[in-house]
């Protein structure tokens, strides 16, 4: 995966100054946030461009 898709990862972890998530990370957030849609239709992820919504960042947050 190149820099470019981890996008939001990349963002946050630079925003905190430590590499604190990753992309498998969010991925499973956003799994968990939608039980049962596909990769490609999840509305908390864009596979294309690496994005989240601010759900699974808030998640993520949260847990730590």
């Amino acid at each position: 995966m190149t820099l470019f898709l981890l996008g939001r990862v990349q963002a946050i972890n630079n925003l905190l100054q430590t590499d604190l998530f990753t992309a498998k990370e969010f991925n499973e957030i956003a799994d968990e946030l939608a039980p049962g849609k596909f990769a490609l239709l999840n509305p908390h992820r864009s596979v294309v461009l690496g994005n989240y919504d601010v759900n699974v960042l808030e998640v993520a947050l949260r847990r730590r």
